[in-house]
């Protein structure tokens, strides 16, 4: 049987032992230190705060058309020309904030109020504290009694015994006012609280919210609400008038602005830490590329 000389034989297992750990080096690739790994994976959670601005923004803007329909809506129905109360009630549901011309008198033994609810008081924006003083109506040319809400009373003059009578108007009045439904309120109120549930301060009944059937119900009329824009004889003791829309805010821009300009600095955030940590990776493998090679 052949064999090989023990020198040649040492020198061909130093060869093979050279070329495995060549092909071994130039093909398995260098491993990543764990601190890279977790901090990358750890990091892109910041990627919600991005989207989550990016998504506010675009939704902001979704807003800003829907205000706009909104207002335009509002201007076309409270510009329009006064009419009677049709004699079917049930057609108001279709004519809610349309303007309304009504003559008759008020009843104030059935007067009640809604509250709380706030009025710009000045240029400023500062808001007052106050109710919404409804009071019965009974028309003149029919057997009719509805609501009339005669406008915001602050809790100030609310307290005042005398203040409230004064602004009361007797006798054969006329009233323009706005045609109003239920008020739907999305807010956490309406969990924490009994919004049928009026509440008695200084002597008055207190509703939180306008829930047309309930009040009716209470005050003894049908279940028609107006928003007063003006009765006739008031005098500077009657309350201001409740006009809707009077408070719409139209900030949407604004705030579509700021969640852009947020998603925007969390993003560079995000993307100058991706790119530190794979310049720095690229700087290991280079490392021990280096090593592997020696």
């Amino acid at each position: 049987m052949f064999r090989l000389p023990l020198s040649l034989m040492k020198k061909h297992a130093t060869t093979c032992r050279h070329l495995k750990r060549l092909f071994s080096s130039a093909n398995q690739t260098p491993r990543m230190e764990p601190k890279f790994k977790d901090s990358f994976d750890a990091f892109n959670l910041v990627l919600i705060c991005p989207i989550t601005c990016f998504c506010l923004c675009y939704w902001q803007i979704q807003r800003k058309k829907w205000k706009n329909d909104l207002i335009s809506t509002l201007d076309s129905r409270l510009n329009a020309e006064p009419r009677p109360i049709p004699e079917d009630l049930s057609g108001l549901e279709d004519l809610e904030l349309y303007p309304v011309r009504v003559k008759g008198h008020f009843d104030y033994t059935e007067e009640v109020f809604i509250g709380p609810r706030g009025m710009s008081s000045n240029q400023q924006g500062e808001t007052q504290a106050g109710v919404h003083a409804v009071t019965p109506f009974v028309l003149a040319d029919r057997n009719l009694k509805i609501l009339v809400n005669r406008g915001f009373i602050s809790n100030a003059q609310l307290k005042q015994p005398d203040y409230v009578k004064k602004g009361q108007v007797h006798g054969e009045t006329e009233v323009v006012g706005f045609i109003r439904k239920d008020q739907q309120i999305i807010s956490i109120m309406t969990y924490l609280m009994d919004m049928n549930k009026c509440s008695v301060r200084n002597g008055r009944e207190i509703y939180p919210s306008r829930k047309l059937d309930l009040l009716a119900e209470r005050c003894g009329t049908a279940p028609v609400f107006l928003d007063a824009k003006e009765i006739e004889n008031e005098n500077q003791y009657s309350p201001f008038p409740a006009e809707p829309g009077r408070d719409i805010r139209d900030k949407h821009i604004e705030y579509a602005v700021i969640w852009a300009v947020l998603g925007s600095l969390t993003f560079g955030i995000y993307l100058r830490r991706q790119l530190r940590l794979r310049r720095e990776m690229q700087e290991l493998y280079s490392k021990q590329m280096k090593k592997s090679k020696v």
